[in-house]
């Protein structure tokens, strides 16, 4: 199965979470803060020293000024990584799924609706977060940090290509796409802003919404006093029994999970037409510079989520 959807990858887990998450992920403060900024700023020393001559031809020589806005820092640690979920989705029987885009969501979402049917409420963040919070089993899936920045960063091209978004002041869309040029330019542009307004008031915004799909696993964290079940959806079979087993604990058979079926919820960006996540693959496959830009900026979910090499 296409790992580059938003569904159920088939490979050997590769990263298998860590419970219990520890309590500093459930609220940001100002070591998360600066360790968020320190670590982006590991990140784009090594893109200006190992990226494409035609992408580092156009990027700043440092970020510095930028990094030191506190309304950047804010970005970094809360906005940045707010909008991952977008809302959560409360079951009957006490449980709540917390979303995480690109991690299965719509094939863990139509699986659960099957038993559950239309019952589920949905709501947003942060207003759900205390109806969720009363929940006897609060649950959600994720899968390697990588493997979801590279899925969410082709889901991303897919939206934008098929909505005619460009970002004005990006480098990525000079390159053509589904190339690794692009995606080394992608980084760039991340890593420098350029998908982020800031104004003289104060405060940022993201200037398209659909980057949320790259952000950060673990933001879906702050708003919630706990997580009772983490899954990953590289090994999802087992872990859908696991879910029934240790959290739901359901005793009625006829609200009992019913057996995995993994072809629910597939994307049609999974298709990968233009070749767009198979370039991305490639650039982190064959450089370890790349790998670490990505486990810098991810660092959240390794620490939060366990699992990996980190």
């Amino acid at each position: 199965m296409d790992n580059s959807a938003d569904s159920i990858p088939s490979a050997k887990p590769s990263f298998v979470p860590r419970m219990p998450i520890p309590a500093s992920c459930f609220q940001h403060n100002d070591q998360t803060d600066q360790r968020l900024v320190d670590n982006w700023r590991k990140s784009y020393a090594i893109l200006l020293q190992h990226a494409p001559p035609d992408v580092l031809h156009y990027a700043p020589n440092d970020i510095d000024d930028m990094l030191s806005l506190d309304a950047v820092q804010r970005w970094l640690s809360r906005d940045f990584s707010s909008f991952s979920s977008g809302f959560t989705y409360i079951y009957p029987l006490g449980s709540s799924y917390l979303r995480i885009y690109k991690a299965a969501n719509n094939a863990i979402r139509y699986n659960l609706n099957s038993v559950y049917g239309t019952r589920a409420s949905k709501d947003y963040l942060p207003r759900s977060a205390s109806k969720v919070n009363q929940s006897k089993c609060i649950f959600t899936f994720i899968r390697d940090p990588v493997q979801h920045f590279l899925s969410g960063y082709n889901e991303y091209e897919y939206r934008a290509n098929m909505k005619k978004f460009h970002c004005a002041d990006c480098l990525y869309d000079s390159f053509p796409e589904g190339s690794e040029e692009r995606f080394w330019a992608f980084l760039l542009d991340l890593l420098s802003f350029k998908f982020l307004r800031c104004f003289p008031t104060g405060g940022c915004h993201v200037v398209n919404g659909q980057l949320r799909h790259v952000f950060p696993m673990s933001s879906i964290l702050e708003s919630y006093d706990r997580v009772d079940f983490v899954g990953s959806i590289e090994n999802m079979e087992e872990e859908w029994q696991r879910l029934e087993r240790d959290c739901l604990k359901i005793e009625d058979e006829e609200c009992k999970l019913n057996v995995l079926d993994d072809s629910l919820g597939q994307h049609e960006s999974s298709a990968d037409t233009h070749g767009v996540y198979e370039a991305a693959k490639a650039v982190v496959e064959y450089s370890q510079h790349a790998q670490d830009i990505l486990k810098n900026i991810l660092e959240e979910d390794y620490r939060c989520f366990g699992g990996g090499d980190r």
